[in-house]
């Protein structure tokens, strides 16, 4: 008996899941955006997402988004893997994409800013980046 217990002990610690909410975006703007993250010095062309997908994610102005990603410390995966060992924030225009109906087409025609922000500099602002 002692075994099964310890059996379904190990299953139910194994089986937990975890993420990574660390990165909070707080959108000072008066309109509202679109974040994004890449581990490449520009998004993802053509994206693997749908338009859809980014409309979906909309940070309206005033509003705190929580990114996440799954796993422990998953953002220093990151940090790690991306060009330029930076976490690559990328910032949409959520009525120039509603009205484009295409992300593809905002990628295309530079219509994004992008911000590289170091592990250092997130820490020191306790992963709350505000998007101006």
């Amino acid at each position: 008996m002692k075994n099964v217990s310890l059996f379904f002990l190990l299953l139910a610690c194994t089986s937990c899941d975890y993420y990574d909410d660390r990165l909070q975006i707080h959108n000072t703007t008066a309109h509202s955006i679109v974040v994004w993250t890449s581990l490449a010095a520009t998004p993802e062309y053509p994206s693997v997402n749908h338009t859809a997908f980014y409309l979906s994610h909309e940070i309206k102005p005033g509003a705190y988004a929580r990114q996440i990603r799954p796993g422990r410390n998953a953002w220093n995966y990151d940090f790690a893997h991306s060009y330029n060992h930076k976490l690559n924030v990328i910032i949409y225009d959520y009525a120039t994409l509603k009205k484009l109906d295409n992300i593809d087409l905002l990628i295309e025609r530079n219509l994004y800013r992008m911000l590289a922000l170091s592990q250092a500099g997130l820490d020191s602002v306790k992963w709350e980046v505000a998007i101006h």
